[in-house]
C-alpha cells in the first residue's frame, strides 16, 4: 500500500536532446529523490535506457516540456525518441504532462529570475543535493554544459508540481 501511494506523487521529469537526457524524479513537491544525465549513442541503447528510467523510478507522471522537432538539431532522432517515449509510457500506463516553454519563463519569472543562470541558482537552492552538480557560468564562445540538462528537468518538475513556491 505504502509503495503505491509513492508511484502516486513520484514525477519524472526528462530533458530530452539528441545526444543526451536530464532527468530528475520528485517523490513530492519539496523532495528530489534522484537526478542526472543519460548519454545516448544509438537508437538501440537509447531505447534501452529511456525504458530503464521509467522502470526503475515507477513515475506516475513524466513531464515533457512541449517542442515542435523541428527546433530540434536532430529531427528523426527526436520524433523516434518523442515516440518511443509515448509508447513505453502508454504500456506502462503513465500519464505524460507537456510544459511549454512560455509557461516555465512565467514559473520563473513570478520569482525575479529572467535567465537560466538564475535558474539554476534557485533550483540549488530550492534542492541542496543539486548544488554540487552546478555548472559555472557559461561564456558566449563555450558550448553548454551537459549538466544544465539536470537543470532543465528539474525546472520542468518543480514547475509542475509547484515545489517551493514555483508556479
Amino acid at each position: 500500500m505504502k509503495d503505491k501511494k509513492i508511484a502516486e506523487t513520484r514525477v519524472l521529469a526528462l530533458d530530452l536532446k539528441w545526444d543526451h537526457i536530464g532527468f530528475a524524479v520528485f517523490e513530492s513537491s519539496t523532495r528530489l529523490i534522484d537526478f542526472g544525465v543519460v548519454r545516448l549513442q544509438w537508437r538501440a541503447r537509447t531505447e534501452a535506457r529511456i525504458a530503464s528510467l521509467l522502470t526503475t523510478f515507477c513515475p506516475a507522471i513524466l513531464v515533457l516540456k512541449k517542442t515542435r522537432c523541428r527546433h530540434w538539431q536532430s529531427p528523426p532522432r527526436a520524433k523516434a525518441m518523442l515516440k518511443h517515449v509515448r509508447n513505453l509510457s502508454r504500456r506502462q500506463n503513465i500519464a505524460i504532462a507537456y510544459m511549454s516553454e512560455t509557461h516555465l519563463q512565467r514559473c520563473f519569472r513570478t520569482r525575479g529570475v529572467r535567465n537560466r543562470q538564475q535558474i539554476v541558482s534557485l533550483l540549488s537552492g530550492a534542492f541542496p543535493d543539486l548544488e554540487w552538480r552546478t555548472p559555472r557560468p557559461r561564456k558566449p564562445w563555450h558550448s553548454e554544459d551537459r549538466r544544465m540538462a539536470i537543470f532543465e528537468a528539474a525546472a520542468l518538475g518543480a514547475c509542475y508540481l509547484g515545489a517551493n513556491g514555483f508556479g
